[in-house]
C-alpha cells in the first residue's frame, strides 16, 4: 500500500497537480504509515536524479499540530532540486497552491549519526545558522491535508531560499530572533524563534533524533529548516516575498507568473 500511495504522490509531483487527500487510503491517523509512504516517495526522487542535502522539521507549534491533528512535530527530507538563490525566481509552472514560512536554517558542521542526541550535541555540531524563506506546496488539494496526508506528501517540502548573512550562535540567539513577512512590499505577519517549540534548537534536537531513528541521520553539510517562526502566507504567481530577521538581514524570493 505505501509503494501505491508513494506513485499517486509522485504522478501528481511530475504532473504539478493537485490531487484528492490519501489518508483514507492509509490507516487512520498513522504517522508511521506516513512515513513509509513518504520514504517511497523520496526514493523515487533519489531515482531521478535528485540528492539528498536536508532535513526540515514541520508542525513545530501547538496551533500548527492542532489543525493537522498530530500530537507531535513532524520531518521531511531536502533536495537540490529545491534550493532557490536568494532574490532568485520559481518558475510559475512549479507552483500549484504555495505558503512560505519564515525560518531559520542551521548548516551542520557534523555528523550527528549516534543516539540519544543532545541539546549540547546539536549546538556543537552546528556550523553557523541563516534565515530562510521556506515554499510548502502541498499536493493534496485545497490545502485539505491533515498530518497523515502531510507527512506523506514530505511535508510538502517544495522550494527554500537561504539568506546571505551568516551568524555563529555564540553570537546570536536563535529564541530571541524576530521576524517580518513582506509580500510584494507589504508588512504581512510578524514571527518570533520562541515560536517554535519554545527556540529553533529545540527543534533541531527534536529532528536530529528522529532522523536516527529513521535511518536518515543528519550529516556534515545539511541544510535544516528549523519550523516556521511565523504564519504560513499563501502567495500567488508574480508575488515578491522578503523575510526580515533581526540580526540575519532579508532574504527574498519571487514567484514567476508563467502558468
Amino acid at each position: 500500500m505505501s509503494q501505491e500511495v508513494a506513485n499517486k504522490l509522485w504522478d501528481a509531483h511530475k504532473a504539478n497537480v493537485s490531487i484528492d487527500p490519501i489518508r483514507s487510503l492509509l490507516p487512520e491517523g498513522d504517522l508511521t504509515a506516513a512515513y513509509a509512504v513518504q520514504r517511497a516517495f523520496n526514493d523515487k526522487r533519489e531515482a531521478d536524479g535528485q540528492r539528498l542535502i536536508g532535513r526540515k522539521s514541520g508542525f513545530t507549534n501547538p496551533t500548527a499540530m492542532g489543525m493537522m491533528e498530530v500530537d507531535t512535530p513532524v520531518s521531511g527530507l531536502l533536495y537540490d532540486v529545491m534550493d532557490v538563490p536568494h532574490r532568485g525566481e520559481i518558475p510559475g509552472a512549479q507552483i500549484t497552491s504555495a505558503k512560505i514560512e519564515a525560518e531559520i536554517a542551521f548548516i551542520m558542521g557534523a555528523d550527528l549519526d549516534f543516539e540519544k542526541i543532545t541539546m549540547a550535541d546539536v549546538m556543537r555540531a552546528t556550523d553557523y545558522v541563516t534565515g530562510a524563506i521556506e515554499i510548502v506546496n502541498t499536493r493534496i488539494i485545497d490545502w485539505s491535508g491533515k498530518g497523515v496526508d502531510m507527512v506523506s506528501d514530505n511535508v510538502g517540502a517544495s522550494h527554500f531560499t537561504l539568506g546571505h548573512k551568516l551568524q555563529m550562535l555564540d553570537q546570536f540567539d536563535v529564541s530571541e530572533a524576530k521576524a517580518d513577512i513582506h509580500v510584494n512590499g507589504t508588512s504581512v505577519g510578524q514571527g518570533a524563534g520562541a515560536n517554535v517549540l519554545g527556540s529553533p534548537l529545540t527543534s533541531l534536537c527534536w529532528l536530529a533524533n528522529q532522523m536516527v531513528a529513521h535511518g536518515t541521520p543528519i550529516q556534515e553539510g545539511d541544510v535544516i529548516l528549523s519550523g516556521s517562526l511565523g504564519p504560513m502566507i499563501l502567495v500567488e504567481k508574480g508575488d515578491v516575498v522578503d523575510v526580515h530577521i533581526e540580526g540575519l538581514g532579508t532574504t527574498s524570493v519571487a514567484f514567476g507568473k508563467d502558468a
